[in-house]
């Protein structure tokens, strides 16, 4: 394996190196043994990764490497030197595949290439480095209080690593070899360590070198970007010395303050302590946060660590959330534009130790305003042919608080509120209990709901998404899903107890594919890559390196102990919500004049596509972002009204080991109503008309019959009824709405009702005194509809509350 790089920098050589050191915990006693006198020790810390993931065409790389050391090297009088590590930590991880179909059927062409560290844990003692070879020079003064480093460069090894590889070309036989090397890998590709001339220490001693830069690449043809991060410092060490070594501002994730703060969010503040050349811990040390926006000081906060200290070690870990001071800012300091964070520990001096002056360290970090986040939730009632009718349980309202904790979002802006409920009556698994079959008939349930949202006014339904809560057990196949990625709407089932309690997750992951995720790499995370993961809630540590954490975007989301965000996905959320791509929503208009546009295309290479009936209501606009796959062409005769373009691209699901690729797509869109519209097409790319529907002479009629009578109460489960009729003898759809206040505004319940008449559990209806339905009739082009002729009773609802402050076990 050959090693590139385009920086100025060395790549990393990982091998086993013998050398002469002292491990373990004794380690500081050990060398006070040695016969010569100790001159100067200096601490190094340092940390690198690399982060790529990109496909094009047949190509797929996948790099996920982080690497971590702690080191300390005693320079002594007599001119040699030696070291011992505080603990050193690596993940490493290359997953290359090429692969195609070979032309004349013979088979596939394929290239994949996987190695990756096995043990990823983390070490303590001799072995990382090589002996006399991590600082090979002395530091010396250089003018006034700086220092100058003349070289340096870091070898670590030690690992357990495994590689497969597999290569079949067309006409050939496939050929693989798995191996596994104890002894380490040769080379890590792109990792970059250190070997640089006149490194000047800042005033306090301190060598600092901080590397975060994007460079392109090349892999079998495929050109991406590739992430390189590094993190060094080198300090003297001179005794017992506390200092602040890092501050590390966290909402969930974090990375050397690389990730981006939100405005209005709960914030953590995490202070990683030195203590100079004292073996430690030291017990009692604690410390103060100020946070000043420009130059006003906002107010000073203690740590909330029990009895606000800690004991602080030589090396602290992240992944115990006692080895840091941690500290949590006020609601009203996150609503700046940019704050700065200043930690000063031991500011009390009740911890002796050489220097008092070097105790403070700050950060300057801006916080960006997001859009906040509109989601409307409806229960479904589930009533399949030959089944009970069921509905998912009330703790549907809290499903959001889990994605709360992750997502990029301020804590007062995540508006998860109740629709009307609705009912499904298609058996999504179907008679024959098959994934392909289970598919389609959720794309039937997405089509449904998609159509709620433009039928509903007045709502500004642009940047609003629905999503449907069906009880558990409706389906054996699917979890849930999205209509898009991105999207508008999605279902989940309400799965509490088959197989594991994970409907708070499925929450977040559906409503990830319908803000533009995709499913990650089975292979993704299966460690941290150096990313600290903080539960700022609940004031917990998020599990860490080897212990199995997962996106929840993977593929299969598990309980919520073992679901965060990825690097990857929260930053794609973050995009989307803080770089524009959600806009901020606008006040409900007025409903307008629309033509609600529905059916189902094939999102595969062959086009196909089916127009199904018509909507033309008082509703609310909802036009998908411009698209060039399909085409909805409004028309009078020939002449073009309007003409919309749109994409669909839908996920493969994965049930039992096989893929099961979608191969039908609903789609909606609800335009301006044009006069003099007569029909409207659907084409594929080229222009070629996929569907036609035509206006036929005549609309249809459609009367309620209940509820229609004074005085009535509806509560529990009900039958809403209705006739219908259309002089051309064309077979009407019908849809129905729900109005709280006498007609002034409605919000859709039911879509493509066949029948005459529509069960709704008005359990889940918002309550009114002054109640009313609708019912739209369709003929397939013209609409007609009728209100009940008297308003009707629903009873009242409690309110829904939600503690977001204090978070549980707070003090």
């Amino acid at each position: 394996m050959k090693t590139r790089s385009s920086l100025l920098l060395v790549l990393a050589r990982v091998a086993v190196l013998s050398a002469k050191s002292v491990t373990g915990a004794g380690a500081l006693a050990a060398y006070a043994q040695v016969d010569q006198a100790l001159a100067e020790s200096w601490l190094i810390t340092w940390e690198a990764s690399v982060e790529a993931d990109a496909a094009e065409g047949a190509a797929r790389i996948i790099r996920q490497t982080h690497f971590t050391a702690s080191i300390v090297v005693n320079f002594y009088d007599d001119g040699t030197s030696e070291y011992y590590a505080n603990e050193y930590t690596g993940t490493y991880l290359v997953d290359k595949r090429w692969e195609f179909y070979c032309t004349d059927g013979s088979g596939r062409e394929l290239y994949y290439d996987r190695i990756e560290i096995l043990d990823p844990g983390r070490y303590q003692g001799a072995g990382p480095v090589r002996p006399n070879g991590v600082m090979p020079w002395k530091p010396t003064p250089y003018i006034g209080t700086k220092w100058i480093l003349p070289a340096f460069n870091l070898s670590l090894g030690g690992f357990t690593i495994a590689s497969h590889f597999e290569d079949q070309q067309c006409g050939y036989p496939l050929f693989t070899r798995d191996e596994v090397d104890t002894d380490g890998v040769d080379y890590l590709e792109y990792l970059p360590a250190y070997q640089m001339g006149g490194l000047i220490s800042d005033d306090d001693g301190v060598f600092r070198y901080d590397l975060d830069t994007e460079v392109e690449v090349q892999d079998y043809g495929l050109r991406y970007p590739l992430r390189q991060r590094a993190h060094l410092t080198v300090e003297r060490l001179s005794g017992r010395d506390l200092r602040v070594r890092d501050v590390e501002v966290t909402q969930g994730l974090q990375l050397h303050n690389s990730i981006p703060l939100v405005q209005g969010r709960r914030t953590i503040v995490r202070a990683y302590i030195d203590i100079g050349t004292d073996p430690g811990p030291i017990e009692g040390v604690t410390g103060r946060l100020r946070v000043y926006s420009g130059d006003a000081l906002l107010g000073e906060r203690m740590p909330f660590n029990m009895a606000g200290a800690i004991s602080a070690k030589r090396s602290p870990d992240w992944q115990q959330i006692d080895d840091t001071l941690n500290f949590q800012l006020p609601w009203h300091w996150t609503l700046n534009n940019a704050l700065r964070f200043e930690v000063e520990v031991n500011h009390t001096k009740l911890v002796d130790e050489i220097d008092y002056a070097n105790n403070t360290r700050s950060v300057d970090l801006p916080l960006t305003d997001c859009a906040p986040l509109q989601i409307r939730y409806m229960p479904v009632l589930y009533e399949p042919p030959g089944a009970s009718p069921a509905s998912p349980d009330a703790d549907i309202a809290l499903a959001h608080e889990f994605m709360r904790k992750f997502y990029p979002v301020a804590d007062n802006e995540l508006f998860y509120e109740g629709w009307v409920g609705m009912a499904c009556r298609t058996d999504i698994d179907g008679d024959e209990d098959n994934p392909a079959l289970a598919l389609i008939h959720s794309q039937e349930l997405l089509e449904a709901l998609q159509k709620l949202l433009p039928l509903s006014n007045p709502t500004n339904v642009q940047g609003l998404k629905l999503v449907a809560w069906l009880p558990e057990n409706s389906s054996t196949w699917l979890d849930g899903q999205a209509d898009n990625i991105p999207g508008e709407v999605a279902w989940v089932q309400q799965k509490k107890t088959s197989p594991l309690n994970i409907w708070r997750p499925l929450l977040a992951h559906e409503l990830g594919h319908v803000y533009g995720l995709s499913h990650p790499p089975s292979v993704d995370m299966a460690w941290t890559s150096g990313y600290h993961w903080f539960d700022v809630y609940e004031r917990s540590i998020k599990p860490g390196t080897g212990q199995g954490l997962l996106d929840f975007m993977y593929e299969t989301p598990l309980q919520e102990p073992t679901d965060w965000a990825r690097a990857a996905s929260y930053q794609a959320l973050w995009g989307a919500f803080c770089g524009g791509s959600v806009s901020q929503p606008a006040q409900p208009q007025a409903a307008t004049d629309v033509l609600v546009v529905s059916g189902k295309v094939s999102p595969t290479t062959t086009q196909s596509g089916q127009l199904d009936p018509l909507y033309h209501a008082s509703g609310s606009e909802l036009i998908p972002p411009a698209g060039s796959s399909y085409y909805v062409v409004l028309k009078n005769g020939t002449t073009e009204l309007g003409r919309y373009g749109f994409d669909k691209y839908l996920e493969p699901e994965v049930q039992g080991g096989e893929v099961y690729t979608p191969t039908i797509a609903s789609f909606v869109l609800s335009v301006p109503y044009p006069a003099g519209l007569t029909r409207v097409d659907l084409t594929d790319r080229d222009n070629q008309v996929l569907s036609s529907r035509t206006a036929s002479a005549h609309p249809p009629t459609v009367a309620v019959q209940f509820p229609n009578a004074t005085g009535l109460t509806l509560d529990g489960l009900q039958t809403l009824q209705w006739t219908g009729s259309d002089p051309d003898g064309d077979a009407l759809i019908y849809s129905v709405l729900y109005s709280v206040d006498n007609g002034a505004t409605w919000k859709a319940m039911g879509v493509d009702v066949a029948a005459t008449s529509y069960t709704v559990d008005f359990t889940t209806v918002p309550g009114s005194s002054s109640a009313l339905i609708k019912v739209l009739a369709s003929d397939g082009f013209h609409t007609t509809s009728d209100v009940s002729d008297q308003p009707f009773t629903v009873p009242g609802k409690p309110p829904v509350a939600v503690i977001v402050a204090p978070p549980a076990g707070a003090r």
